[in-house]
């Protein structure tokens, strides 16, 4: 499987990550799903763009706004960064796992990044403090009146992954 961002340097364990059972592999793979399913729900395309340092945070684009795509591995997670300083884009989208073992992803909705700055909170998941936004705050319908307009049913319906 070919992973966008695989001419980097190789898979190394950051301790960044909140899940300690998943390898900085697998998050890679788990957050290229879950661009995928953002691109599949608004009818865009990812980022395939290879770059030395990475994508500095742009994953894909919607009505030319920039985007960043969050996975988080728990159903019921938060949308967090490490710091506001890596929230870069305009928009930020949380996916979520659909299932046990069924391959799908959840797109539970988005945010500004200006909302995220007024509303976040800090918590710390075991590896030092994360901002943080609840679920409850993200918008879960279409981004604006020039685009199409995309029902609660369509972002909470399950994407195929495999």
């Amino acid at each position: 499987m070919h992973i966008r961002n695989d001419h980097k340097q190789p898979f190394i364990n950051r301790k960044r990550l909140v899940d300690k059972n998943q390898t900085d592999r697998i998050a890679n793979i788990r957050g290229l799903w879950a661009e995928i399913a953002v691109a599949y729900l608004y009818d865009t395309t990812i980022d395939e763009t290879q770059r030395p340092g990475g994508d500095h945070g742009i994953d894909l684009y919607i009505d030319g706004r920039t985007v960043q795509v969050k996975y988080n591995t728990y159903y019921y997670g938060d949308l967090y960064f490490n710091s506001l300083d890596e929230f870069v884009c305009e928009l930020a989208f949380l996916v979520v796992p659909g299932g046990r073992r069924d391959g799908l992803v959840y797109v539970v909705g988005w945010i500004t990044r200006e909302e995220f700055e007024n509303i976040h909170t800090v918590k710390d998941y075991g590896y030092g403090d994360r901002v943080r936004v609840e679920q409850k705050h993200l918008h879960p319908g279409g981004l604006s009146r020039n685009h199409r307009n995309v029902s609660r049913e369509l972002l909470t319906r399950p994407v195929p992954t495999r």
